[in-house]
């Protein structure tokens, strides 16, 4: 039965969202946010079809988890932006559901967080592949974000997470990327043009970790870091299997071990395994090691 019954030990679910109470409009998911925001809590998303108008906000929130029942919690975005949208939050969690959205539109935009994760969930941009259309990136990144985890996702998508660096936004004039503690991890990416992107004027400190991820398709390059690292931190990429129809693996920052990658052709691609290119630093990579990967 949804929802449980109340136990009075328990205090897995602050408040219980149904289909049914969302789409009648009764209790929706923007409301159980709004009630947990700023106390903390978790918000549980029973079984079922969720259509959503416009974008979830999850702004100014402190230590709040919103949890579906796996791939049978179903959102269904059908406005314009993000389904979901976290900004200047800390101690978000975003874990156990399906996200449905136009290629136009991405599943989920962060946006200044501290501590947020979204795992174990499933983004399917429905027309992700028709190739006359750029679309957008299924996860968007923007600003600065500290302790970020991307972990056990499924995406397919045209592209599957991205900075927005170097494009005009209304509110910023140009945008940023800045992480301290930037996790990427045991993902699967099937995409269309790029898998994890992180281009543009994009900066890391402490570490940045991708690895773990099984990336497909990617005329425009499978796992993309062209941005760069401050002296005395790294960048890793390592143990990524990645087949690709363009570049598997294009680095271009500084203090880069990029190792124990599996690198393969997709098709009839003819992109090269792993390319070192120029980055933010004019003088070129310094300190970029590359290990123990097999390319075919």
């Amino acid at each position: 039965l949804w929802p449980p019954d109340a136990v009075a030990e328990g205090c897995e679910c602050t408040v219980c969202v149904t289909a049914d109470s969302h789409n009648k409009g009764t209790l929706t998911i923007q409301d159980a946010i709004n009630k947990v925001k700023a106390t903390g809590g978790t918000v549980c998303l029973g079984p079922g079809y969720y259509t959503l108008e416009k974008s979830l906000s999850i702004k100014g929130a402190e230590s709040v988890r919103v949890k579906g029942q796996g791939w049978k919690t179903v959102l269904l975005h059908q406005g314009d932006g993000s389904a979901i949208l976290s900004e200047q939050s800390f101690g978000v969690t975003i874990e156990e559901m399906a996200i449905l959205t136009s290629g136009m539109s991405p599943a989920l935009t962060l946006r200044n967080c501290f501590g947020v994760t979204f795992q174990r969930c499933i983004v399917l941009q429905t027309d992700s592949h028709e190739k006359e259309m750029p679309g957008s990136p299924a996860i968007v990144l923007d600003g600065w974000h500290f302790v970020t985890i991307l972990r056990g996702n499924g995406l397919i998508a045209s592209t599957g997470m991205a900075n927005i660096a170097g494009e005009k936004t209304e509110k910023t004039g140009v945008s940023y990327l800045l992480t301290a503690g930037f996790y990427v991890e045991d993902n699967l990416l099937w995409c269309r043009r790029k898998g994890i992107s992180l281009d543009g004027f994009s900066m890391h400190f402490a570490e940045t970790r991708i690895s773990g991820n099984s990336v497909y398709g990617c005329t425009e390059g499978g796992i993309i870091a062209v941005g760069g690292v401050l002296p005395g931190f790294r960048l890793d990429v390592n143990g990524n299997e990645i087949h690709a129809t363009g570049d598997g693996i294009i680095v271009g920052t500084d203090d880069a071990r990029i190792m124990n990658n599996d690198i393969a052709v997709w098709g009839e691609g003819t992109g090269d395994g792993i390319a070192l290119v120029p980055g933010l630093d004019p003088t070129g990579l310094d300190h970029c090691q590359v290990l123990g990967n097999r390319i075919a």
